[in-house]
């Protein structure tokens, strides 16, 4: 693409009149892809010729005794499949090259040819990640599958023989042939399927739920997400896994089954610049003593006070439970920085301790055994009626004692009370 850069800085951006400059761009692409599909057929003829030369030399049937197992035509085929796929492969890529080119060299359309065709770079680069990520399993599959076929031709190629006299084994008479290739043929077949199915289908599973996730486009590489209980940031997708980071710098491979199989909370997406932010929060509980006013100005003071955190949406502070002994109190604060909120959350914690501690505030979740009888209300002092007075501790006798005064009174006998 620098090249094509170039090529317009310097011969197309100086034509002024603009379809001239549109059949310059196009001439200059349609010589350059053609001369590219010129290229690719001199050197796939080549191929061509080499490959029908080797027949009859380099190219010959494999046997086994005096029974063929794969003719000269059987191998020819093959490579010529593999040649045709090689250069269909190739002329796609060249005819996307030649477009890309061409629309970069014309500066009206120079983003479309950056954004849209470069979409379709990125789709054959994830299809073809995606193939290599998963040769693994289509190595195995292709392996069962070629042990089963073997054993199936190379049991073909035996009872054949048996059958027709070419090969001769002591004590098994010719007639048992057919039956016996049938059953041993059912049976390779048969281990196959089983194998393939224990191991299969949890791979098939995995795949389609990769390919599903990629066009649901519910997270992207980067993101931070929390799916079940892994929270972190994606680091890779396949086909089969979705691997996370987690805070602790420790990678987590989640296959994509499960993936699908469980929710899935994106913070990035909410977080990023065009969106209003993903909110960070964090709960107290605090006494029914404190007026809440006073604490959720301190809650939201310490919001402001840390970083990372926006000012516009402001920080807000929800009740969210008024249970026996305190109140939860709850801060919410907005933040476009979704990479740092382990940070941002521990920030905060700080702060909130800080606020509260210059106020003279305990945070503590007060449990109370209260004898309410001398002891006072536990509401704020300002909401108490200006001639409250603590009631007294009442004592009552039990049947039996003596009944004595409180405070300085003096029994009969004179003596002073206990």
């Amino acid at each position: 693409m620098r090249v094509a850069e170039w090529v317009r800085e310097w011969a197309i951006d100086l034509i002024p009149y603009r379809p001239v400059r549109l059949l310059i761009a196009f001439a200059i692409a349609a010589a350059v892809l053609a001369g590219l599909v010129f290229v690719l057929r001199l050197v796939f003829d080549w191929v061509d010729r080499r490959l029908s030369s080797w027949r009859g030399r380099t190219l010959r049937s494999i046997r086994w005794q005096s029974q063929e197992l794969l003719s000269e035509q059987d191998i020819s085929r093959i490579s010529q499949g593999i040649g045709l796929l090689g250069r269909r492969l190739a002329y796609v890529g060249v005819v996307v090259m030649g477009l890309q080119l061409f629309f970069v060299l014309v500066p009206e359309t120079e983003p479309f040819g950056r954004t849209v065709l470069g979409y379709v770079v990125t789709a054959l680069t994830g299809v073809l990640n995606g193939f290599v990520a998963f040769l693994p399993n289509l190595v195995t599959i292709l392996v069962l599958y070629f042990v089963a076929s073997f054993l199936v031709k190379l049991a073909s190629v035996i009872f054949r023989g048996i059958e027709n006299d070419r090969i001769h084994l002591t004590g098994f008479e010719r007639d048992w042939s057919p039956l016996t290739f049938k059953l041993v043929r059912a049976t390779a077949w048969v281990l196959f399927a089983v194998l393939l199915s224990l191991g299969g289908s949890q791979m098939v599973a995995n795949m389609l739920s990769g390919v599903v996730l990629t066009y649901m486009n519910a997270f992207k590489v980067g993101d931070r997400v929390r799916i079940a209980d892994a929270e972190g940031v994606i680091v890779d997708k396949t086909t089969h896994v979705t691997r996370i980071r987690t805070p602790k710098n420790v990678t987590i491979s989640v296959p994509n089954s499960l993936v699908m199989n469980n929710h899935i909370v994106n913070f990035t997406t909410m977080a990023r610049e065009d969106q209003e932010g993903v909110i960070v929060h964090s709960t107290v509980t605090i006494g029914y003593d404190v007026p809440w006013e006073r604490v959720e100005a301190l809650l939201i003071q310490a919001a402001r006070a840390t970083g990372h955190l926006d000012a516009d949406p402001e920080p807000f502070v929800l009740q969210t439970s008024l249970d026996d002994f305190y109140v939860a109190y709850q801060i919410n604060a907005f933040t476009h920085e979704s990479q740092l909120i382990p940070h941002i959350r521990s920030d905060l914690h700080r702060n909130i301790q800080n606020a509260f501690h210059h106020a003279g505030i305990e945070i503590a979740s007060p449990h109370l055994s209260a004898l309410r009888d001398g002891n006072v209300a536990n509401i704020p002092a300002d909401d108490l009626p200006k001639d409250y007075r603590p009631t007294s501790f009442r004592l009552t006798p039990l049947g039996g004692w003596p009944q004595r005064e409180t405070g300085s009174a003096r029994d009969a006998t004179g003596h002073s009370g206990d």
